[in-house]
């Protein structure tokens, strides 16, 4: 259908179309850009004539021992083929193909007669009787006998077939003109140009292992006090093996299995053959239309062929494009870094990622539990972490698939030495506030030297925690805003920039002003 064959508003439909599919495409220019559509696509019915000849007759004598020879007048069309068959009275002598018979003793009593079947291209196959000869005669002299009046012969105008040639489906034949109507009628059912009759009967259910074989029908009608007709053999049309397109899915990477899609396969039960190939060497031929990439096959590219046919169609077949085929999805291995303790900040590292262009997600854990909104590649540890480990997953997604891996679980987060609540006189929030501490000896001095902060957290929340030390009891805490100002704090009636606040305190309520 691809083929242009004419242009216009109008097609004449030509004896060359028969059989194939045809299919307008209408373009319309607006503001210089075309629009293009397309029609229904619409089957062309083959219409066959019907072959002629002027004159059948026999020529020869109707007795023991003689050759009788089949005489044909002008044929129509020039060219044609023609098969014979010969009969006496309604019976036929199936062995007798050519266009002469030897008279046996066998046929004495008995009229012969000829019927030339005429068959060409794009005309149905006709047969065409003779007239009967005398009955036949032993070689010696016999009294002179009248003749009886010849019979009249069965007639009908001519045979269709409904249905369409396919596995287990019905093909019926049928009879129009048929005089006398209730002539009996007799259809045979056969393969390969009638070589093999597989069934008689009007109708034909096709077995489900059909293959598409060329199917010819045998008709015939004899009553008795008639001439038998001659017989039709009526050719059932067998639809071509052909499809449009392949689609492969995707992704084509390596270890994995990939299918491939006929697209507009007709007929649907046609035969089908695959051929695989990985860097031009063929690894999978057969009817499976899915093969599985070898594991070793990155970088290499696959190419495959699929051809379709039926018994009595030529076979059709289509090349893909090469498809490159990529490395499996993988994660090598995830790792956390960061000091795990209150307030610290643990980020997650990913290697060995396969694409290193695939897209990495994140999802923390605590003791087990998946942390709501922790999707990014770092995680504060909180204060309600305390005696819980932490791990991460991270996810990478290329080409619509995706791997997952979870690192290993950090040791538990130390238990804090001040648990506490950031409460701001002036302000509803005080996220983003860094929280400094050190270790000190209540009303002592610094047991560390220098003497600079022991460690520092940004607040996420309202509340805080600060990390245990192993010596001194007290921990000196100072804040500072986002914007740079050293806060004041008040606490259990202590005021000032800097307050020093017993181990292992709980719920303390910082007031920052």
């Amino acid at each position: 259908m691809d083929d242009s064959i004419g242009s216009g508003v109008e097609y004449k439909v030509q004896s060359k179309d028969a059989g194939e599919y045809l299919q307008v495409r209408v373009v319309a220019t607006v503001d210089g850009v075309e629009h293009a559509a397309r029609s229904q696509v619409m089957w062309v019915s083959p219409h066959k004539k019907t072959p002629a000849i002027a004159s059948v007759a026999i020529a020869g004598s109707a007795t023991v021992g003689s050759t009788l020879t089949a005489k044909l007048g002008t044929i129509t069309p020039t060219g044609a083929k023609v098969r014979y068959t010969w009969l006496k009275d309604s019976e036929t002598m199936w062995d007798v193909v050519d266009s002469k018979y030897v008279v046996t003793p066998d046929d004495i009593g008995y009229q012969i007669w000829v019927v030339a079947q005429v068959s060409a291209d794009g005309y149905d196959t006709t047969g065409f009787a003779s007239a009967m000869t005398q009955r036949v005669s032993a070689p010696t002299v016999q009294p002179t006998v009248t003749q009886p009046t010849a019979l009249p012969q069965v007639k009908y105008t001519s045979v269709s077939v409904s249905g369409t040639a396919a596995p287990g489906a019905k093909l019926t034949g049928s009879v129009s003109g048929l005089t006398p109507s209730d002539a009996t009628q007799t259809y045979k059912w056969s393969y390969d140009g009638g070589k093999t009759t597989v069934f008689t009967g009007q109708t034909f259910t096709l077995p489900s292992d059909y293959k598409g074989q060329a199917i010819d029908v045998t008709f015939c009608a004899t009553k008795t006090g008639y001439q038998p007709s001659p017989c039709t053999i009526k050719s059932v049309p067998v639809p071509t093996a052909k499809f449009t397109s392949m689609t492969l899915s995707s992704p084509t990477e390596a270890g994995s299995k990939v299918t491939v899609t006929l697209n507009g396969l007709t007929p649907s039960w046609a035969a089908k053959t695959f051929t695989w190939k990985v860097a031009g060497q063929t690894m999978q031929t057969g009817s499976s239309d899915s093969y599985t990439l070898p594991s070793d096959s990155a970088g290499k590219q696959l190419q495959v062929t699929a051809t379709v046919s039926t018994a009595s169609s030529s076979p059709y077949g289509l090349t893909t494009v090469v498809y490159p085929i990529t490395a499996p999805l993988k994660i090598g291995s995830v790792t956390i870094s960061g000091t795990v303790a209150t307030g610290r900040t643990l980020t997650a590292t990913a290697t060995g990622v396969v694409p290193t262009n695939a897209t990495l997600t994140y999802q923390w854990y605590v003791g087990g539990s998946r942390i709501s909104g922790a999707t990014g590649k770092t995680f504060v540890v909180r204060g309600t972490d305390a005696g819980q480990t932490v791990k991460v997953q991270v996810s990478a997604t290329s080409g619509g698939k995706s791997v997952s891996l979870t690192s290993a679980s950090t040791v538990a987060v130390p238990t804090p030495g001040v648990i506490g609540y950031l409460s701001p006189s002036s302000s509803n929030s005080v996220v983003g506030y860094r929280v400094h501490y050190d270790n000190y000896v209540c009303g002592g001095l610094d047991l560390r030297t220098p003497a600079d902060d022991y460690g520092d957290f940004t607040s996420v929340d309202n509340n805080f925690a600060v990390g245990r030390f192993s010596s001194g009891d007290c921990y000196r805490i100072w804040i500072y805003s986002p914007s740079g100002t050293l806060m004041k704090l008040s606490w259990n009636g202590k005021t000032g920039q800097y307050l020093d606040i017993p181990a292992g305190s709980k719920n303390v309520t910082l007031t920052l002003s």
